[in-house]
């Protein structure tokens, strides 16, 4: 008997496949969204996802269908994404009651999400790291397309550190609005790069919480 399952998350870039052994993670594959998932046609499971089709998903459950799962106290519309709802319920039932907490899901964009006292209060939606990079180099005909780094607070001196600044003073912002808040949690593809910008006393840095988050969900409706 196979003893893996498999948890995705395809989310607006790409397709994260993670396969587990009950609770522990084995192994993580990436696929571009146009790419087939290449997983075995016996496969179990649980997928979330904002960009492909059911049928992609073979066998594995949706977890759109099981959203008596993850229900939460918010005052945030019903707009709220799937994935966001995913990691604050899991963090709901893990948190102290009386913790404040910032989730910030740091992928193609970022998300900040902010609980307390057992309630979500709502959150943001910022353009991602490479997102607000790509932004100039795509509307500038004369401005290059810049890799993300920290920098000082010097006066920019060319074009490339005026670009790398504004995004540090950009992640900045985002670290600001956090910073009465007992813990933040970090979490997705740039949760690194984020993270530099936090006071690291209160932080915690997971890059894959969102798949480990719809583990447990999975092993909940399985047990």
């Amino acid at each position: 008997m196979n003893p893996y399952h498999y948890i995705i998350d395809s989310g607006n870039t790409r397709t994260k496949i993670a396969r587990f052994n009950q609770s522990k993670l084995e192994d993580i594959s990436y696929k571009t969204n146009s790419e087939p998932l290449d997983i075995p046609t016996s496969a179990i499971g649980l997928y979330c996802s904002v960009n492909r089709s059911c049928e992609e998903f073979l066998n594995l459950k949706n977890i759109n269908d099981h959203l008596e799962q993850i229900e939460i106290k918010s005052d945030y519309s019903h707009t709220l994404g799937i994935d966001r709802r995913v990691l604050i319920a899991t963090t709901l039932k893990e948190e102290s009651h009386d913790c404040s907490t910032a989730i910030i899901d740091a992928g193609s964009f970022i998300t900040v999400d902010f609980i307390k006292k057992e309630r979500h209060l709502g959150g943001y939606i910022y353009p991602g790291i490479e997102n607000f990079l790509y932004t100039y180099a795509k509307n500038g005909r004369n401005l290059p397309k810049v890799e993300h780094r920290k920098v000082g607070q010097e006066i920019p001196q060319n074009t490339e550190e005026a670009i790398s600044f504004a995004c540090s003073n950009y992640l900045n912002s985002i670290a600001s609005i956090c910073k009465n808040y007992q813990r933040v949690i970090i979490t997705g593809g740039d949760s690194g790069k984020l993270a530099e910008f936090f006071d690291s006393r209160n932080i915690v840095v997971d890059k894959n919480l969102l798949l480990t988050s719809l583990n447990k969900l999975y092993l909940n409706l399985i047990n």
